[in-house]
């Protein structure tokens, strides 16, 4: 499972972030591929990402359960990612459920991040909350400022975007 999560992702870094700049044309098409092949490869593992209750599973599978669903969201970031850098990208507006993504690509592509971001924090939220939350699983903001050459301020604005920050900022003051 997650070997073929792998090379799609080696895929959308060869292609998308390679060496060789693509136009918008062409960076369309190669978010269009890989967006289908992580959707089907999602969809061959939703009976067991999508349960009702994943506690009721023991540890190994529950971890795994985890850490397939946050690396499936980061692999979505990763892909429609360049969507949130251009300047005709707009935020989506009353998009809140799958069944009504907004029908622009580029609109499509930021909606699909905010989506998987919520994901993600709805997944660490949960950990906290049972806690289960490891230090291994933490990420703290400093490490990820410095990661991405980002300033914080950036960082800040664009998880003010998610509404994720009172969540990452409990999650991050709060010992485990």
């Amino acid at each position: 499972m997650l070997c073929r999560l792998s090379k799609i992702i080696s895929g959308i870094l060869k292609d998308l972030y390679g060496i060789k700049r693509l136009d918008m044309d062409k960076q369309v098409d190669v978010i269009q591929k890989y967006d289908s092949q992580l959707v089907e490869w999602r969809g061959e593992i939703s009976d067991f990402l999508d349960l009702p209750n994943p506690d009721v599973m023991i540890t190994v599978f529950r971890r795994q359960h985890t850490v397939l669903l946050l690396a499936f969201s980061h692999a979505m970031i990763l892909l429609h990612r360049p969507a949130l850098l251009r300047k005709t990208a707009t935020l989506p507006g009353n998009h809140d459920s799958q069944t009504n993504p907004p029908q622009d690509k580029r609109s499509s592509s930021v909606w699909k991040c905010m989506e998987a971001a919520g994901r993600i924090v709805s997944k660490l939220r949960e950990l906290t909350e049972k806690k289960q939350m490891y230090q291994a699983f933490w990420v703290r903001m400093q490490d990820l400022v410095r990661w991405h050459h980002t300033d914080y301020a950036e960082v800040h604005s664009l998880l003010r975007v998610f509404g994720t920050c009172r969540a990452l900022h409990l999650c991050h003051t709060e010992p485990l």
